[in-house]
């Protein structure tokens, strides 16, 4: 399997878990998921996890960081991390789809 099927089958996964998975439970993870699946750059990083699930791998990692002091601006968007009221979905995505290609707004 190439590279790119990797990377294509690998996106599909994160949308099904956006769907599936975190659907009704977490919108912060499911505008994630949705947004990991289109993005080239995050599949390829993501592509480095070594078991399954890759998509709870991901969101596990990037929330220990940003438990570790991080000051990105992701932070703001986990409860456990802020006393700021949890953005709405639709303001994640946004947020996360303006990132830029070589470091992506969740990146830690």
């Amino acid at each position: 399997m190439v590279e790119d099927e990797k990377l294509q089958a690998l996106g599909k996964v994160f949308a099904r878990f956006a769907k599936e998975a975190y659907r009704g439970t977490s919108p912060l993870y499911e505008a994630l998921a949705r947004s990991v699946s289109e993005d080239i750059y995050m599949l390829g990083v993501a592509s480095a996890a070594r078991q399954p699930p890759v998509p709870n791998l991901l969101f596990a990692a990037v929330h220990y960081l940003l438990l570790g002091g991080s000051t990105d601006a992701l932070s703001s968007y986990y409860p456990s991390l802020t006393r700021a009221h949890v953005p709405q979905a639709r303001r994640i995505r946004t947020s996360v789809s303006s990132a830029s290609p070589t470091r992506p707004r969740f990146a830690v």
